[in-house]
């Protein structure tokens, strides 16, 4: 060892220190004086390496931090033996860095990660002897909003047109682990949708900017993602409807025909032009419009138009103007009456036009004077209709007029004066007896002629023979004259007697 040890002791102790390993020699000598004796020992003395030392650190042992935050945890250390150091550190028994030569670690919390935990650092020398040191971390619970990572549409501004639909979705993220509801608003207003999905529902009223609002709330906190949607107007075509004229309505010729388009309507409220066609022919623009139309059957069309792309519209209703229309006759009992007769005068008026009425008045005129009027009803197409009127004739020439319905018959007649009367002087008398006298004969000869016949009819005597000349015909007899009218008796005298 290169040290003497004096001693007179048998025994000898010595303290080899952590300094000390090496190789070594131990030699003893006794000597009596008379004899000496010498022995040796190799003594090694091996190395011991001691743990490394923790001499600072930080955080205190017992730490308490938050959710979602962070901590610089350190430790200075040193070997007795003045062996390099590594460290190694661990967070709940999981190995979180390399073997190295850090002497400081982060740790960083989550929104998982209230509750206890520990963090180690594990010092180790190059003999590999190791000192532990840990910390018990507490972990405050702090509440996270929700994150929403993903939503669709991606763009913030969507353009749809109206009376069509959009989808909206968000995925959302609770990073502490809080169950969320997911609420959706539209215009500031809830929809009282709730879920991850929306269908926003864009009807013919939803023009204009709008926003729909997805909304994510653990309770506590909550995050929202907002869209702001621009709705196309979209023009709906107006809706032609008539009013006036009903359907199959009917219309007398040379009457006004009104015309309403009040019944048209714009769903999107737009102002409405109106024409009123027949075939190619302008009839009048305008809601209300009147006309008059020809007899028979028309078809008119209701163009209505709200001035925008696809708006015009049409409805059409079909009517019939009818006419009234009579032929007639006028004639009267005896075609050459004399003045004072009561003369009969009939009419026949026909139905010819295809209209009906209810009833019509009829006037009988003599020369322009309405004498009587007489009124005909259940008018209708073939009616017939046989009047007569009385008139008084007065002498002259007259025009007799049966009207109706702007209608005029008539018929010229004339009246002759009436004859002077009869007077019953001597030469009437005289007349009058020999009128009386050829009467009688006329009676007499009859008389025969009717003898002679009835004979002819039984045969003819016996020997004689009624032969006819070659070439005549058979006899005929003749026909009995009827007899004249007897003369009235003269005022004041005895009407002679038949012979």
């Amino acid at each position: 060892m290169g040290k003497t040890v004096l001693s007179n002791e048998w025994n000898m102790s010595w303290f080899a220190d952590y300094d000390a390993n090496g190789t070594y020699v131990v030699r003893a000598s006794v000597d009596n004086g008379e004899q000496k004796v010498d022995v040796k020992w190799n003594l090694i003395v091996k190395n011991t390496n001691r743990k490394p030392l923790i001499d600072t650190f930080e955080p205190e042992k017992k730490y308490m931090m938050d959710e979602n935050s962070s901590a610089i945890f350190t430790v200075g250390a040193s070997d007795p033996d003045k062996d390099a150091l590594t460290y190694a550190w661990y967070v709940d028994g999981k190995r979180v860095t390399a073997t190295g030569e850090e002497t400081t670690y982060e740790y960083k919390t989550g929104y998982a990660s209230a509750g206890k935990h520990e963090v180690k650092v594990v010092v180790a020398d190059t003999g590999g002897a190791t000192t532990p040191f840990t910390w018990e971390v507490t972990v405050n619970n702090v509440n996270a909003a929700p994150e929403i990572p993903d939503s669709s549409p991606p763009l913030d501004e969507v353009t749809m047109n109206e009376n069509s639909t959009k989808k909206f979705g968000i995925t959302d993220l609770s990073l502490d682990g809080d169950k969320h509801v997911v609420s959706w608003s539209l215009d500031g207003n809830s929809t009282g949708v709730t879920g991850r999905t929306y269908e926003y529902v864009a009807d013919f009223e939803s023009a204009g900017r709008h926003e729909v609002r997805a909304t994510a709330s653990d309770g506590r906190l909550e995050t929202v993602r907002t869209w702001t949607v621009v709705v196309v107007d979209v023009n709906r075509p107006p809706v032609a409807g008539i009013a006036q004229p009903a359907p199959a309505a009917e219309y007398m010729l040379g009457g006004e025909i009104t015309l309403d388009g009040s019944r048209s309507t714009d769903p999107d409220g737009d102002s409405l032009s109106m024409t009123w066609m027949e075939g190619l022919k302008t009839l009048g623009t305008g809601q209300t419009a009147t006309v008059k139309l020809a007899k028979g059957k028309h078809t008119i069309v209701l163009k209505v138009d709200d001035g925008r792309k696809n708006g015009v519209a049409s409805a059409q209703v079909t009517i019939y103007v009818r006419y009234i229309d009579f032929s007639g006759s006028v004639s009267t009992e005896e075609e050459a009456p004399v003045e004072g007769k009561q003369l009969k005068v009939q009419a026949t008026l026909t139905m010819r036009g295809d209209g009906e009425l209810d009833e019509a008045s009829v006037a009988f005129k003599v020369d322009g004077t309405e004498i009587t009027t007489v009124t005909i009803d259940n008018i209708g197409a073939g009616s017939v209709f046989p009047l007569e009127f009385a008139w008084k004739a007065t002498k002259g020439t007259h025009k007799l007029e049966v009207t109706v319905n702007n209608q005029t018959f008539s018929k010229m007649i004339e009246v002759s004066a009436k004859p002077a009367p009869v007077t019953t002087g001597p030469d009437m008398m005289m007349l009058l007896a020999i009128v009386a006298i050829v009467v009688v004969v006329a009676a007499i000869g009859g008389a025969f002629m009717l003898m002679g016949r009835r004979r002819a009819a039984a045969g003819p005597a016996e020997g004689y023979v009624d032969e006819v000349p070659p070439g005549e015909a058979p006899y005929e007899p003749m026909e009995q004259a009827p007899a004249p009218p007897e003369a009235p008796a003269e005022p004041g005298r005895q009407r002679p007697r038949r012979p």
